[in-house]
């Protein structure tokens, strides 16, 4: 079983954002990947907010911390949901 569960999943030209659950802890994250920049972050959020946060990730997201920022290796493209 695994313990973080993806709750959905959206890309916007190359901005990827995901809602994840953490099962032991049960709380909710969003993360961003900038794929134009390389970067990626996450952060916990409040399930209240959870919707709101995974539409609009950059206000709720604490990006004047530089230390939740990390660089990104590109990886292949991610296959089309539902392929096999």
């Amino acid at each position: 079983m695994d313990d973080l569960v993806e709750l959905d999943f959206r890309s916007s030209g190359e901005i990827e954002v995901s809602l994840f659950w953490e099962r032991p802890a049960n709380r909710l994250m969003v993360q961003v990947v900038d794929w134009q920049r390389d970067e990626a972050f996450s952060f916990a959020v409040p399930a209240e907010s959870a919707l709101d946060a995974f539409r609009h990730p950059y206000a709720y997201s604490p990006r004047e911390r530089a230390d939740g920022i990390t660089k990104v290796v590109r990886a292949p493209a991610r296959p089309p949901r539902g392929a096999a």
